[in-house]
């Protein structure tokens, strides 16, 4: 029997198959040390949300994961710090926070494409997800072999950029997936959003 224990947490996960070892061991391994060996700050320092350059759309994505409730967050604003699009989805199923993260990330990619953007800046708060994704061409992980997979679709796009950025500066992304496990449902929308991330919205675009 194969024991892995969460030292964050306390948990134990024991008699589990060779692929789920590896995801867990990774998963566990990659908060506090990411894909190129950059170490992630115990506590990020703090430097708030930044407009994207002009004629650039940046994408904010994030995913919460709460016993088998997940929700994911996703905000697309312009230069102006101007929303123009975004949306929250949630599903409920056995999932680790790093590939919840992932599907963030690809359900900004699908968003981006349905706007036919083409210059886009993706930010996550998830370090060895944005390190993989910059690194993709040497990362033999299983992670990166999914990223690859997701980097497919890059021909879509003339100018692609991922950037890390710290949880608290987040926060919108933070928000839609909060309320998607809270409301248990999907939703999609444009320049009229959720009145929940009004505050947060204009927080962000006046710093």
């Amino acid at each position: 029997m194969v024991v892995i224990a969460d030292v964050s947490t306390g948990w134990k996960i024991s008699s589990v198959g060779l692929t789920q070892r590896l995801l867990l061991t990774f998963s566990l391994l990659s908060r506090t040390i990411g894909i190129i060996g950059t170490i992630i700050p115990p506590i990020p320092v703090y430097k708030g949300w930044k407009k994207p350059p002009k004629d650039f759309i940046k994408i904010n994505v994030d995913a919460a994961v709460s016993n088998g409730n997940n929700g994911y967050g996703i905000i697309a604003r312009n230069a102006d710090g101007f929303v123009i699009a975004g949306s929250y989805a949630y599903d409920n199923k056995a999932i680790d926070a790093m590939w919840a993260e992932l599907k963030a990330v690809t359900f900004g990619m699908k968003l981006a494409s349905s706007l036919n953007l083409t210059k886009i800046m993706m930010e996550s708060d998830n370090a060895t997800l944005i390190n993989t994704f910059k690194n993709r061409d040497k990362d033999v992980t299983i992670l990166g072999c999914y990223v690859k997979q997701e980097c497919r679709d890059f021909n879509k796009f003339d100018t692609i950029q991922f950037n890390w950025i710290d949880r608290k500066s987040n926060s919108v992304a933070d928000l839609l997936n909060k309320i998607a496990v809270k409301n248990r449902c999907d939703l999609t929308f444009d320049m009229d959003y959720p009145m929940e991330i009004h505050d947060a919205i204009i927080n962000d675009a006046i710093n």
